[in-house]
């Protein structure tokens, strides 16, 4: 269906939009910490339907927090549902924020509903405009008429009052009559318990409404039908009471809805604040905005990435880990074989915001320690197993290190098989996608530094480039922990973890360091 955006006014139902993009998409972070994967996700199907309707008058409108009329007319009114998450309200403080950057309209009351409220904005503007009602709220259905539609954007449908009242069996205004007996269970609305669709729909087509189908229950054949007609008629009539759509008077205005669509672009820093990279480029795309180069991790979010080439650097990193005693390792190498000859450095990270790598490999004329030196002071702390260790794909950096002549012990956690474990099936689980889908943080690829230079293999590398690729990977893999630890809770894999995948790690290790004859 085609509508003049001139001439009609489409009204979103905030909440619907909100938990839809919460729970469409995995846990995201952005380089704060803060989750966003709902803001993100609501941003999107927003641009769609700007890009799709392209609307003059466009709003969003948002449930009140709290107890709301229907709570006083009945104290169980919602009560099954589920408690929303607790991450939930600082992505909808976000997802205000960004709505009033690019000058969107909202409207939201206390104690009032936002299907109450998008009801009464349709009865006041009916007659000055087309009315889209962006919901997929079956309540909804009691707006249609001449001038007010419903459409439903995850099924992409428009239902108009004669498409309803088709599928129904009955005109939209016997609606509340129909969940006045049907009731509603995600609302908690009881109806007449006993009466299904296929019952409820041939009475309310045989009456005219809820009072008229009681003055007339002698009429009613089927002796099972009345009866649970008499023992629920209270709950019938607080049904129809709960699910009837209020007017709320609010004077509203055409030009309080206008929107101008050029002023997404205001969104531009909000979305880099975010991370949100597909949005930040859709915006420097239709404005013209030269894009510029994607900004290294650690500049990006105010990390440090530390080259350790002295051996008085690398003295007080020694000291640093003997205090905190848990730390995230990485190894770098060309990924030739041996293994020993593989290797040219490793990275570190003790805490979030600070990563070291220590190179002594790379084929370049830039200062780097020995192997030797690096040995006699980090052998000995790599091979404690009090010291705890955490690695991303640890059977591979262990046997790195066996090569080179350290038996790393200590392991107490590793991020790859934990995602493997949280993660459904298909999504990819290496550092770098995982960075992506928990944190929102870019890092950078191998291809991006090693291909795209042209460089033979990562002993090529120049240090400061070594170093931001490799002190990213025990950064990140430290900062996925307690993400992946958590997930695997949630999932109730914990035990599986604990008990049988992670002791299993350095058994393969050995395995694998000892071969088969062939």
């Amino acid at each position: 269906m085609q509508f003049d955006p001139q001439k009609t006014v489409f009204l979103i139902d905030g909440s619907s939009f909100l938990y839809r993009a919460y729970y469409s998409l995995k846990p995201l972070h952005c380089p704060k910490g803060v989750p966003v994967q709902a803001v993100f996700g609501f941003s999107r199907m927003l641009k769609k339907v700007i890009d799709d309707f392209k609307p003059h008058y466009l709003g969003l409108v948002w449930d009140s927090r709290g107890k709301t009329i229907r709570h006083e007319q009945y104290a169980e009114y919602k009560a099954t549902r589920q408690e929303a998450p607790s991450d939930l309200s600082v992505q909808k403080e976000l997802i205000q924020e960004f709505a009033r950057m690019i000058n969107l309209a909202q409207c939201q009351q206390i104690g009032i509903e936002a299907d109450d409220l998008m009801y009464s904005i349709a009865q006041e503007l009916k007659d000055r405009a087309q009315i889209v009602l962006i919901t997929s709220d079956k309540d909804m259905g009691q707006t249609l008429n001449e001038s007010t539609v419903i459409f439903d954007p995850f099924k992409d449908t428009v239902i108009n009052k004669t498409a309803f009242e088709q599928k129904m069996g009955f005109p939209v205004d016997k609606l509340p009559f129909y969940f006045a007996l049907v009731g509603d269970s995600s609302d908690n609305i009881p109806g007449v318990k006993g009466i299904g669709p296929k019952g409820a729909t041939d009475l309310v087509q045989q009456f005219d409404s809820l009072e008229n189908l009681y003055q007339n229950i002698e009429k009613i054949k089927k002796e099972r039908t009345k009866q649970l007609l008499l023992e629920n008629k209270s709950d019938a009539f607080l049904s129809e009471k709960l699910f009837r759509l209020h007017y709320v008077p609010l004077n509203t205005s055409l030009n309080a809805w206008k929107f101008e669509s050029s002023d997404w672009a205001r969104a531009l820093p909000f979305f880099q604040e975010l991370n949100f990279k597909t949005l930040i480029k859709q915006i420097e795309t239709q404005t013209g905005t030269a894009a510029q180069a994607a900004p290294l991790l650690s500049a990006a979010s105010g990390y440090q990435f530390i080259c350790i080439s002295t051996a008085e650097d690398l003295e007080k990193l020694a000291l640093e880990i003997k205090k905190k005693r848990l730390i995230a390792i990485d190894t770098e190498g060309s990924g030739m074989l041996p293994l020993r000859g593989a290797m040219c450095g490793f990275s570190i990270c003790l805490e979030k915001g600070t990563a070291y790598y220590i190179p002594f490999g790379h084929q370049t004329a830039e200062r780097q320690l020995s192997f030797d030196t690096i040995c006699a002071i980090m052998k000995p702390l790599l091979e404690d197993e009090t010291i705890k260790k955490i690695m991303h794909h640890a059977k591979f950096d262990l046997l790195v290190f066996w090569q080179a002549g350290i038996k790393v012990r200590g392991l107490v956690f590793d991020t790859i098989i934990a995602a493997h474990l949280v993660n459904q099936d298909g999504q990819r689980i290496g550092l770098k996608h995982l960075t992506q889908q928990y944190l929102n943080e870019q890092m950078l690829s191998y291809a991006q530094v090693v291909t795209a230079n042209k460089y033979p293999n990562f002993t090529h590398v120049p240090l400061e480039l070594a170093t931001e690729y490799g002190a990213a990977d025990a950064h990140q893999t430290l900062q996925l922990t307690p993400i992946l630890q958590k997930e695997l809770q949630r999932t109730e894999m914990s035990t599986l973890y604990h008990e049988i995948e992670l002791p299993l790690v350095p058994i393969l290790t050995e395995m694998e360091r000892e071969g088969i004859p062939v």
